[in-house]
């Protein structure tokens, strides 16, 4: 398809023939807003072309941009196209865009931020991709160039003036160059030293390839001629370079059966980075053996797993990357100890423990399939969707890690189509095929090695929910229900599918003996990117490992979470058994520790190697650092703004003992007191009440109100103190409760100012004295308040370590291969086994 200055749209066929009964005429095409208006108007504008266009055949059309701003969408009835049925739908409120690019999995046309609507046929804004005053101050110029990642999980833009931009696939900001640091010699605002004229992703989407375009230093020394005299054009004044940048990526992106893992790990081209690997054992091992000192009852890994801010690298060994270059799938075992990839062919692991890779030793096995379904790991045992080359058919696979990597240990089963998708629930697995099956498979280890007892318990079709099977981002198998009551022991699972980002859960029951049957789907969320659901229940913190945890990028994160009846409580029968709650993050998720309401996530820094513009290496280099917040009390914040005080006060009982536990409730009250005690407008439900009357059922309450006062503004502090009580009491009531640490917090308070205190200093310190408190008995400083928030200055102990901060499409082998592209590869044999990648 080619598009003309002319205004036409001309279809040529792959001989180089054109063929004109199928070309298109933008002034004979009519457009309207959705296809259920029947008024629809051609352009009637004089000189009105296309100036971008593409194509996508899940969506149903093409995406388009017109030289005059407008952006539009043409369809039609039949993918033939035949010019009579072509019709355009104009994207409303649209007028000064540049470019345009199609999302194929999550069927999102880019415009800047516009997606088909599909129940009228329209365009709808769905999210903006923008730049916050925070992110930069400027103004970037016009977007020059958008793409997306091939697995379409990110989408990059450029910028006229300047500078490139990544966001997820629903608008989380991940990256931004206008932030970097160049130099002090550098203004980025008047020339930024990164102008992008083209750019485009290698495979797998771990480069970026950049045309960089920069002014000549020797014509900036002889003006606007050259060294004969010559007048230059503006095109000649500027050179041009060749810049890579690369990327490292979650495996979520490509193996979404790995969130259900809390190791937080990351996948490059040919290595791996690894955040909870034996460092982690190691400080678990030695916490372990000194309970008594940190007196605490540490009995879970997960702590530890919020702790290590190095990255293990692990290097794939060179006689793999050799011909299997790059890294498509990455997988790693519950305990962390065990990695295992697959890069063009067959596949390798590794052993955190031996420091060791274990390869195919017939190099001919490891070339005969090629993994394209999926990585995982079940037991002692790597669990694989894989194409055979030498049988042309599609396989799951069993290899047992203890030995050797060989088809002779394996156990390999046939399967009627290719897995596109994979994941695992204890012993139950679960797949869905480019046919639309999905399909449930009972798994049982017996003794004998690579022997593994596999039948299949259910084949479902969900053709019928995605017009295209890899429109299908993630499917899990899991034991959440609608309705869930406390201790129950549910004997039938339920599935939960992203479609394009509509998250849907379809609930199975047992009916007329073992025989299951699937009800309607539920719609839980939309613009969901990942999905994360708890492996383990564990009945102390059933609220946190009954949850199911959804990120929605620029619309942040949610938790389904359940809501439990007390103990013979019946009077409440109309309350929903669960809630969907909305926080927001500083940080872009990549693992959750469920039971230590911790969330894991990384970002990139940049360090700058020189400032001179000469030199190839005046671009900053990028840092890799590992990022991690507490989202327990956003989670008690809004169930008590929902009046679900005592869903709060059992999920905050249930997380006592961890030790930044009245750190959670120190931020809950500030971030309550500071929106409240600053807002200009009155507030009709203030909360502050309810959060303190909350706070109260726990012993730290004294301790919680004094320190979030001490780093508040003092200003603030009559509103804190009249819902609170008065200093002074809550002074006296925790020398009445022998509680001389909180009380000297007290007493800083009430110095403020000094003449108000009173008698209390002495009372304090003859108190002090007589119970040997030397280091009390010191008269406190007044000026010791904390001038920071929690917000500011991270809270959490340091031991931690935590930082703040269309019609249906008939699937078909052509369309997988369109919209897997790069990422599935070709389904051939590899016949280079000697040459490096170049």
């Amino acid at each position: 398809m080619l598009a003309t200055t002319g205004g036409h749209v001309l279809r040529y066929r792959w001989d180089g023939t054109q063929n004109r009964d199928y070309s298109l005429d933008l002034r004979r095409i009519p457009f309207c807003i959705n296809q259920q208006v029947s008024k629809a108007i051609p352009i009637v504008e004089e000189n009105t072309y296309i100036v971008d266009i593409e194509y996508s055949p899940l969506v149903g059309g093409f995406g388009i941009v017109l030289n005059d701003g407008r952006a539009a969408f043409l369809t039609a009835s039949s993918l033939k196209f035949d010019p009579n049925q072509v019709q355009g739908i104009w994207a409303q409120g649209i007028e000064d865009a540049t470019c345009t690019t199609i999302n194929h999995k999550y069927r999102l046309i880019t415009f800047g931020d516009q997606i088909l609507n599909e129940s009228t046929g329209g365009l709808e804004i769905s999210h903006n991709c923008i730049l916050s005053s925070k992110d930069y101050p400027g103004y970037p110029g016009e977007v020059g160039k958008v793409i997306w990642t091939p697995d379409g999980c990110a989408l990059v833009a450029s910028w006229s003036r300047g500078g490139i931009a990544m966001w997820s696939t629903f608008g989380a900001l991940l990256m931004c160059s206008l932030g970097w640091d160049y130099g002090i010699n550098i203004d980025i605002q008047k020339s930024n030293p990164l102008q992008v004229s083209s750019m485009e992703f290698a495979t797998e989407g771990y480069q970026l390839w950049m045309i960089r375009k920069h002014f000549d230093e020797d014509i900036k020394e002889n003006g606007d001629n050259d060294v004969n005299g010559n007048t230059l054009s503006n095109d000649i004044k500027f050179q041009t370079s060749l810049i890579q940048l690369d990327f490292v990526k979650s495996a979520l992106t490509i193996n979404p059966c790995m969130s259900h893992q809390s190791h937080l790990y990351l996948q490059g081209e040919d290595k791996l980075y690894v955040n909870s690997a034996d460092n982690l054992i190691r400080m678990f091992s030695e916490r372990s053996s000194r309970e008594d000192v940190f007196g605490e009852n540490i009995s879970s890994l997960t702590t530890t797993l919020a702790e290590g801010r190095q990255w293990l690298v692990i290097p794939l060994p060179s006689t793999y990357s050799a011909t299997n270059w790059p890294i498509r799938y990455s997988a790693i075992d519950p305990d962390g100890q065990n990695m295992a990839i697959a890069g063009r062919t067959g596949l390798a692991h590794y052993s955190m423990q031996s420091r060791r890779w274990k390869l195919f030793g017939n190099e001919s096995q490891e070339k005969d399939f090629i993994v394209a379904g999926g990585l995982l790991w079940w037991r002692d045992y790597i669990v694989l969707g894989c194409y055979s080359i030498v049988d042309n058919g599609d396989e799951l696979r069993f290899y047992p890690r203890e030995s050797k990597l060989d088809n002779k240990f394996a156990k390999i089963v046939r399967v009627a189509a290719p897995i596109l998708l994979m994941n695992l629930l204890q012993d139950q697995l679960i797949t869905f095929g480019s046919d639309a099956q999905v399909c449930i498979w009972y798994l049982q280890q017996n003794d004998t090695v690579g022997d593994v007892g596999i039948s299949k318990l259910q084949a479902i079709d969900i053709s019928a929910l995605a017009v295209h099977p890899t429109c299908i981002a993630s499917i899990a198998l899991t034991a959440l229900r609608t309705e869930t009551g406390r201790g129950q022991n549910n004997t039938s699972e339920s599935m939960i599918l992203n479609v394009s980002g509509r998250l849907l859960m379809v609930q199975r029951e047992v009916r007329n003996g073992e025989r299951y049957t699937c009800l309607m789907p539920t719609v839980l969320a939309s613009c969901v990117e990942n999905v994360w659901v708890p492996s383990r229940r564990r009945p102390d913190k059933a609220h946190l490992t009954e949850a199911l945890w959804l990120f929605c990028g620029a619309h942040g994160m949610r938790v389904w979470l359940p809501l439990y009846p007390r103990d013979g409580d019946k009077t409440h029968t109309f309350m929903s058994k669960r809630i969907m709650l909305p926080f927001h993050l500083r940080i872009y998720p990549l693992a959750i520790l469920f039971e230590d309401a911790i969330i894991l996530g990384a970002e990139n820094d940049t360090v700058l190697y020189t400032s001179d513009s000469n030199s190839p290496f005046s671009l900053p280099f990028s840092v890799l650092q590992r990022t991690s917040q507490v989202y327990l009390h956003q989670i008690l914040r809004q169930l008590i703004r929902r009046n679900l005080g005592y869903h709060a006060w059992e999920i905050a009982r249930s997380c006592m003992s961890l030790s930044y536990f009245p750190h959670s409730l120190e931020l809950l009250l500030h971030e309550v007191l500071e929106e409240e005690a600053t807002s200009k407008e009155p507030i009709p439900d203030a909360q502050l009440p309810s959060v303190i009357e909350f706070i109260m059922e726990f012993p730290v309450y004294h301790q919680t109100v004094v320190q979030c006062a001490r780093k508040t503004e003092i200003a603030l502090w009559p509103y804190l103190f009249s819902a609170a009580g008065k200093p002074k009491d809550l002074f006296q009531e925790c020398l009445a409760k022998g509680q001389l640490d909180t009380a000297a917090s007290y007493l800083i308070i009430l110095q403020r100012p000094p003449q108000l205190a009173g008698n209390t200093p002495r009372y304090f310190l003859n108190t002090a004295l007589d119970q040997s408190k030397w280091e009390l008995a010191k008269r406190p400083n007044p000026n010791d308040v904390e001038s920071e928030s929690p917000r500011t200055s991270f809270i959490l102990p340091a031991k931690l370590g935590l930082s703040q901060q269309s019609p249906p499409v008939a699937p078909n082998a052509e369309d997988i291969s369109l919209i897997l592209g790069k990422v599935q590869g070709p389904r051939v044999r590899s016949y280079s086994t000697t040459i490096s990648p170049s």
